[in-house]
């Protein structure tokens, strides 16, 4: 069944608002859910596109730890059209542009010889800096997604561009490649992997680890 993304009912009486203007514990989880949904759904134009994707960000971290609890139908439905939105789609064709670019610079490090972190900490960068200012906000915000006890990979995109760059420089393995499936069949599966600590969802397959862990 298709869901209209206006929802008036349930959107009209609330006033949309910024993550910044949500206390811990302030409202009910229904009327936080209510406040980022007319956020990240408005289309009056006075949101600005960051705002959006603070606000589902905010959202998305809300429901990975577990704190929309007992929100009933309004609170699926709400989440539903957060998922569905512009926002959320463009979060996702990032993510997407993100790991075909990774899956890349596999393929290429494999036929050169070239170490994989090597290769992926070079590709990252390269292809970040190649997004517009919106598109790379959106990227970070799936690279950076919390796992379920909110607890994100990286303290900021300085944290991420750092670490990314020493990646690019190291011409020794790292301490611990972990590769997603798509991986293993592009290098091996016979490549050892370090065990695969439980993520949410939302969280990307392709380098959101450290020097030291990296996720490919």
């Amino acid at each position: 069944m298709e869901i209209s993304l206006a929802a008036p009912s349930l959107l009209a009486p609330v006033q949309a608002v910024s993550p910044s203007q949500i206390a811990p514990g302030s409202t009910s989880p229904l009327a936080t859910l209510q406040g980022l949904a007319s956020t990240v759904l408005d289309t009056s134009g006075n949101i600005s596109d960051a705002d959006k994707l603070d606000a589902y960000t905010s959202a998305q971290r809300l429901s990975i730890t577990g704190q929309y609890a007992g929100v009933g139908k309004a609170g699926a439905t709400l989440q539903n059209l957060i998922a569905n939105s512009p926002t959320a789609q463009n979060v996702e064709t990032q993510r997407t542009g993100y790991a075909d670019a990774m899956m890349g610079a596999i393929q290429r490090a494999s036929a050169a010889g070239v170490p994989h972190a090597q290769a992926l900490g070079a590709a990252s960068l390269q292809h970040f800096d190649g997004l517009s200012g919106t598109d790379q906000k959106a990227l970070f915000a799936s690279i950076n997604a919390p796992n379920r006890a909110g607890v994100t990979p990286f303290a900021g995109l300085g944290d991420w561009r750092g670490q990314m760059a020493a990646m690019g420089k190291v011409s020794a393995p790292v301490d611990r490649i972990e590769l997603s499936g798509a991986a293993r069949a592009l290098v091996g599966a016979s490549a050892p992997t370090a065990p695969t600590a439980p993520t949410a969802p939302s969280q990307p397959a392709y380098v959101t680890g450290s020097i030291a862990s990296v996720r490919v």
